[in-house]
């Protein structure tokens, strides 16, 4: 959770030297998605008020200039992972006061794109700690949008690394008809072309789609690894699927995205037709994906904290 720091240390230095409200309190408007079906980053709270209480402790950061002390708060809005939702939030932020002079967030691409297109028009600066989506690293179109995480094009590398460790040289994709995935399989599919690797099967999946086509799909084709590409409610019903189908661990070897939810096999609203453990038998010897976000163990961030220092607080904040 430390990007955290980094991220509103960041806004401090840009936030004092672009604009004052009257009362000298810098205020950032935050978009997470709280309460959300697909995923919750309701856990970046602790983190964001460790964030805020440190920044405005620090003696340097936010320092007096010309006598006028400063400080940051935040005006959080629930963005759910959800396009339309992020969009009204950020007319709430832009329309009704207090003045807001950064934007933080969306950690979901899909709510994070739609801020990144707009708020260049009101030239606020935009800087989100987990939205990894390629589409955002255009800078045509997303001007004024910052992260603090690499884009997914890292993940790929590492799952083609992944790939050559272990002798494979093809893969199934099954991908979620949704921008966040679409791009990351178009970039998957164009590194791998660069390294030897294939995507010799691909099958699309959107919400309304027929789970048992797409399986019956997968289990037609020669392919053993598969990369499903989509968010965990989906690929809940897909392994759900899988287990039914017999395609299962030694034969079956499954790859997903790491940025899903603790335990999120455990959620089982979306799927009727399997167990926990069932559940937890097809995903047996699976894979997952993500960057590391840590930092290395002997290393502090900009206050002279380290790991084991940040956990502690999160835990008791939590």
């Amino acid at each position: 959770m430390k990007w955290y720091l980094q991220l509103l240390t960041t806004c401090a230095f840009l936030c004092v030297s672009s604009q004052t409200i009257n009362n000298h309190t810098l205020y950032l408007g935050v978009f997470l998605s709280i309460n959300s079906s697909v995923v919750s980053t309701i856990g970046f709270l602790p983190a964001l008020d460790i964030a805020i209480e440190t920044v405005n402790n620090h003696p340097e950061v936010l320092k007096s200039l010309n006598g006028v002390s400063y400080r940051l708060d935040v005006v959080l809005n629930d963005s759910r992972c959800d396009a339309p939702a992020s969009l009204r939030g950020f007319i709430d932020q832009i329309f009704f006061e207090p003045i807001k002079i950064m934007l933080i967030g969306s950690p979901c691409s899909v709510s994070a794109e739609p801020l990144a297109e707009l708020s260049p028009y009101w030239n606020l600066v935009q800087i989100s700690p987990a939205a990894t989506s390629s589409r955002l690293s255009d800078t045509s179109i997303f001007p004024r949008f910052l992260r603090t995480v690499p884009s997914d094009v890292a993940t790929i590398r590492g799952v083609a690394a992944v790939m050559r460790r272990f002798g494979w040289s093809r893969i199934a994709l099954l991908t979620q008809v949704e921008n966040l995935f679409t791009f990351f399989a178009a970039d998957l599919r164009e590194h791998f072309q660069r390294t030897n690797l294939r995507v010799t099967h691909e099958f699309q999946f959107n919400t309304n789609g027929i789970v048992t086509r797409v399986v019956q799909s997968l289990q037609n084709s020669p392919v053993r690894v598969v990369f499903i590409n989509m968010y965990p409610r989906n690929a809940l019903q897909v392994i759900c699927q899988a287990y039914r189908n017999g395609l299962v661990h030694p034969d079956y070897v499954y790859m997903f995205h790491n940025w899903y939810s603790n335990e999120w096999w455990d959620d089982l609203e979306f799927v009727s037709n399997c167990t926990v453990a069932q559940i937890q038998r097809a995903l047996r010897f699976s894979l997952l994906f993500d960057h590391y976000p840590r930092l290395p163990e002997d290393e502090q961030n900009v206050t002279n904290i380290g790991n084991l220092v940040w956990e502690k607080n999160l835990y008791i904040c939590a």
